[in-house]
């Protein structure tokens, strides 16, 4: 795309969306493969077994490979969103190992259709592919240290970085896709996003 190419990625988990970005536009030896072995190196520092198991994600994206575009660029940056807190700190791990974090922003907070704060559990494991909000609707069992998450809209996202254009906007959020798209819904009335892509399952708030 002409101009600096900009890319958000709601819901990282792992990064293989970062990854495939960067592949495309900067660095065509990033594979996937590559940032798998990342991915299991950081498992095996934090000593997580789920971690490791979902190394290539849940519907094998590690397994993938990216077209290679107009690679070798230096003005490209992805903007990063993570729920849960252990798997940010793993996907900002695996950035360091590969040698990509000057190219990457892993923020703190999720994207929704409003701002505000959700719950999700402290002690969640990092990589994992369930749905984390559900888990900490009631304090129990199911979710043992309630931590509170901030959200944003896409909107107010591109706002807050002064992003006019948006390269590419990539959403995996577990069956809240469109919960998402409508948080985006004047910049995509504006036109201000060129492509976007996201998850269907058929059910829920699935887009």
């Amino acid at each position: 795309p002409p101009g600096p190419v900009r890319v958000v990625n709601v819901g990282a988990n792992k990064g293989y969306a970062v990854q495939s970005a960067l592949r495309r536009w900067v660095m065509p030896h990033l594979s996937g493969a590559r940032w798998r072995r990342a991915i299991q190196s950081v498992a095996a520092q934090v000593n997580s077994g789920e971690l490791a198991y979902f190394s290539a994600g849940a519907c094998d994206d590690g397994t993938y490979t990216t077209k290679v575009g107009s690679a070798n660029r230096d003005d490209v940056h992805v903007h990063a969103l993570e729920l849960v807190p252990s798997t940010r700190r793993a996907l900002e791990a695996v950035t360091l190992a590969t040698g990509v974090a000057q190219y990457v922003t892993v923020h703190p907070f999720a994207a929704s259709n409003a701002s505000g704060f959700v719950l999700v559990d402290n002690t969640t494991s990092p990589g994992g592919e369930r749905n984390h909000i559900d888990r900490c609707k009631l304090v129990g069992p199911r979710c043992a240290q309630p931590i509170q998450q901030r959200v944003i809209t896409v909107d107010e996202l591109l706002a807050s970085l002064k992003l006019s254009q948006l390269s590419y906007l990539a959403v995996d959020t577990e069956e809240f896709d469109a919960l998402v798209l409508e948080g985006a819904a004047a910049s995509l009335a504006a036109r201000a996003i060129r492509v976007v892509e996201f998850e269907y399952h058929g059910k829920r708030f699935a887009a």
